[in-house]
């Protein structure tokens, strides 16, 4: 169930729901971010294939929305089981939207992890995401994603700011703070609400 369906006897009832949930966002992130070595542009090659990943994944996450699986989700002190309802379908496909206009990670090498596991799910790390935007080399057919990626820095370092405990990263964020300028609130207060939720939910640490 995770993009096609290759064989229409498997009796998927008796995989779990949670589980199946899981892989099915765990191979969103693979394919859609981990994996991808290019920009999510119509004139790239393996656009068709990641649009068609993407649709797929959507339509998964759908199905699974009436059997109501519970999402896995890793408190300071405990795990938790949350009902993956409509509202989390939508933040999860958000979320992949987010991946996907991302720069591409394999292009970057860098000191900063790329992602980490978490219940067997490779995540992304915020730090590598903010690494990337802010020094990723934007082609002129790409500008017109300079404000939202602008923005999207802006709430990311916002949020390792408030709520690191490594000095490194709050005095790295602190003068990064200090220099942002000409950026649109509204837009970078949605930003930091939606990957607040993400990390909240396990997609990024």
């Amino acid at each position: 169930m995770l993009f096609r369906r290759k064989e229409e006897h498997q009796d998927l009832s008796k995989v779990d729901k949670d589980l199946l949930l899981r892989a099915n966002i765990a191979q969103g992130i693979k394919h859609l971010y981990l994996d991808r070595d290019r920009l999510f542009y119509p004139e790239n090659r393996d656009y068709d294939k990641l649009n068609e990943t993407f649709e797929h994944l959507k339509q998964n996450l759908s199905e699974l929305k009436e059997k109501q699986p519970r999402m896995l989700i890793f408190g300071d002190k405990n795990i938790e089981y949350e009902t993956f309802d409509g509202e989390m379908m939508n933040n999860i496909i958000e979320y992949f939207k987010f991946l996907l206009d991302l720069p591409p990670p394999n292009t970057l090498i860098t000191r900063w992890k790329k992602s980490i596991e978490i219940g067997k799910m490779k995540v992304p790390t915020l730090t590598y995401i903010l690494h990337s935007l802010i020094t990723y080399k934007l082609p002129d057919f790409w500008l017109d994603k300079l404000d939202k990626y602008a923005n999207e820095t802006a709430a990311i370092i916002e949020i390792l700011n408030e709520a690191s405990d490594n000095p490194k990263i709050v005095k790295m964020t602190s003068k990064l703070i200090k220099n942002i300028k000409n950026i649109d609130r509204p837009e970078k207060e949605k930003y930091k609400k939606q990957i607040s939720e993400w990390i909240r939910l396990g997609l990024i640490i």
